[in-house]
């Protein structure tokens, strides 16, 4: 089974995305991929955009996955909104 997935924004609407990321066929890795990014968004700073890309697969004989977490300093035009 391999899988990928990518989302950016707000910790809550990235969370929102991840839990959407469908499957299929044997999915424990992407279950449990998708319940540690959950885990590490749901602690993530105040006002901090964040990135996710992740994929992995896995087989018979192995399993690997690539796994980024990455803040956003998103910039807007009013400097005192809160992203």
């Amino acid at each position: 089974m391999s899988f990928g997935f990518a989302a950016a924004g707000t910790p809550a609407a990235v969370i929102k995305a991840v839990r959407a990321q469908p499957g299929s066929g044997d999915t424990s890795q992407l279950d449990a991929v998708k319940a540690f990014v959950v885990s590490e968004l749901e602690s993530w700073p105040e006002g901090m955009a964040v990135s996710v890309q992740a994929s992995g697969h896995h087989g018979q004989y192995g399993r690997q996955v690539t796994l980024t977490i990455q803040v956003i300093n998103l910039v807007t035009d009013d400097p005192d909104e809160e992203v």
